[in-house]
């Protein structure tokens, strides 16, 4: 639905936190934090003993600092080689970063757009996706499929200008260590958040999920530059 992942990008002071789908709990959404924000935030929020209590002030800093959405799962129709379809992501300059998450979590490390919908900024990104990974092509559900094998049926959009959308995406190979020194980078700060707030981690890393279901629903009609 959103823009793709083109090259290897840097991480540094980032962190990804995956978890059940807001919009679709079948599916799988990743937030992208920025830790130095989210420190920041903490900070001055801190500061403002009047306006904020210790754990409130770290809620409203997780709200502050997360700079990338994404969402993704298995298509309800078909197998599609087994790819998982970007259904939703918001991030602007974090287009790489989120969708190597979705190339790092499916388990066959292929990805496809949307089946339903699809943007003009996701289009172009798509296209240059197909010039610089390696796919596989997708067929129609039964009865219109074209080849005997079923392991390529999915909805496909079949626009004549845009065959790009009717496959599915390889990784390059780096994403899965990527992402996961990313979820690394959340476990840790999820876990020195315990300790600072006895317990409480919880309530705020769940802030910064629903920071990631906010940024996204407030920019649904652009998708992440590449």
């Amino acid at each position: 639905m959103r823009g793709v992942l083109l090259e290897s990008v840097s991480t540094e002071g980032l962190a990804v936190f995956t978890g059940e789908g807001f919009f679709d709990p079948q599916a799988v959404e990743a937030v992208l934090v920025d830790i130095a924000k989210f420190e920041e935030e903490l900070a001055e929020a801190t500061s403002q003993s009047s306006l904020f209590s210790r754990l409130d002030a770290a809620k409203f800093a997780a709200t502050k600092s997360v700079v990338g959405y994404i969402s993704f799962g298995p298509p309800e129709h078909g197998q599609a080689w087994g790819a998982w379809e970007v259904t939703r992501s918001a991030g602007r300059g974090y287009g790489k970063i989120l969708y190597a998450i979705g190339y790092a979590l499916s388990p066959k490390g292929l990805i496809m757009p949307d089946r339903r919908s699809v943007s003009f900024s996701a289009r172009a990104a798509w296209e240059k996706a197909s010039k610089n990974h390696d796919s596989l092509p997708l067929d129609a559900l039964p009865p219109e499929n074209k080849t005997d094998t079923t392991e390529d049926d999915a909805e496909i959009h079949d626009e004549e200008d845009y065959p790009f959308l009717d496959r599915a995406y390889k990784a390059q190979g780096w994403e899965k260590g990527t992402v996961s020194r990313l979820i690394a980078a959340g476990k840790s700060l999820e876990g020195k958040l315990e300790k600072k707030f006895k317990g409480k981690a919880e309530q705020i890393v769940a802030k910064f999920h629903s920071a990631g279901t906010r940024l996204f629903m407030s920019n649904y009609s652009e998708g992440p530059e590449i």
